[in-house]
């Protein structure tokens, strides 16, 4: 939430003899309306809005292969089971050879096919890892200049507030909260420092710190987020 209103101050009133003349009244400034608290609300609940929208958008496309009810592979190795039950119960059967070859043949296919699934979304998670982590540090690139910028205007005018660009911060921190988890901790300047994982600094002052991606030890197939070389205990979710 943020808006900006104008302010009127009224004009010293003309005096003649006993009698004063009003003037009417004069630009005074433009004054920010924001709350930090709701900035702050709509950080978490984006946040917590794109991670479950992520999650649910994978989770769904592994339900379609893996399968529900009678369609599960959980369903295909109970009757892989029945069918050798039920052809050790009658070795002889050719019926029973027959249907046990089937669900054999159908319990792999499905196997296959769940492997294929989680090997292409992995792919595709991690292409969306190294997308957002470059969005990530462009934003804290951005945040880090403006700071500057902020340190520099309060400076050189004491008392007054760049109100767009202070917008602008608060633009950049909703893009960069939906992406990521990020604690914001405000400066009197209006620059903001702010930090991911267990308080590790992603943006402090006019300097920030960029996001890495490395492959876990012992998977090469699977990524980790790392701050300056050094992995952190609990990033945060990341949304792509």
């Amino acid at each position: 939430y943020s808006r900006q209103r104008v302010t009127l101050e009224t004009r010293d009133p003309l005096q003649r003899g006993n009698t004063f003349i009003g003037q009417g009244s004069r630009f005074g400034g433009i004054e920010r309306n924001a709350s930090e608290f709701i900035n702050a609300q709509v950080r978490l609940f984006s946040g917590s809005f794109n991670r479950t929208e992520v999650e649910n958008r994978y989770l769904s496309r592994l339900e379609q292969v893996v399968g529900t009810g009678a369609n599960s592979v959980g369903s295909a190795i109970q009757r892989f089971f029945d069918a050798t039950q039920e052809l050790a119960s009658n070795p002889a059967g050719v019926p029973e050879r027959q249907a046990l070859i089937g669900e054999a043949g159908a319990l792999v296919t499905q196997s296959e096919a769940i492997d294929r699934t989680l090997r292409e979304l992995g792919s595709e998670l991690n292409a969306n890892i190294r997308a957002s982590v470059d969005e990530v540090n462009q934003l804290a690139n951005n945040i880090a200049s403006l700071n500057g910028r902020l340190r520099d205007l309060t400076n050189a005018s004491p008392g007054g507030v760049p109100n767009d660009l202070l917008d602008r911060r608060d633009l950049w921190l909703r893009e960069l909260a939906s992406k990521m988890d990020i604690d914001v901790l405000p400066q009197a300047s209006g620059a903001v420092d702010v930090f991911v994982g267990q308080g590790r600094s992603l943006v402090q002052g006019s300097v920030s710190n960029q996001l890495l991606t490395e492959s876990m030890p012992g998977n090469a197939e699977q990524l980790r987020i790392i701050v300056d070389g050094v992995p952190p205990q609990a990033l945060g979710a990341l949304s792509g």
